[in-house]
């Protein structure tokens, strides 16, 4: 066992570094890549929020994909 095995991180730090790692090559798409990572910046990232944002971003796509 290695150190930081011993080290228990927090929520908070856990959702920074996912959201951290998270790139532009990844398989999420860019807008909702955007919509977490706004989220997250202002303190907002909730559950609910985030599922209410990905909703918009879908809508968002989907309204331009049919014009």
């Amino acid at each position: 066992m290695t150190s930081d095995d011993s080290v228990i991180k927090s929520g908070l730090e856990i959702v920074s570094e996912f959201v951290d790692s998270l790139s532009d090559g990844d398989s999420i798409d860019s807008q909702t890549l955007a919509s977490i990572r706004e989220l997250y910046k202002s303190g907002k990232l909730t559950r609910t929020r985030l599922l209410q944002s990905l909703e918009e971003a879908r809508s968002r796509t989907s309204s331009g994909n049919s014009e």
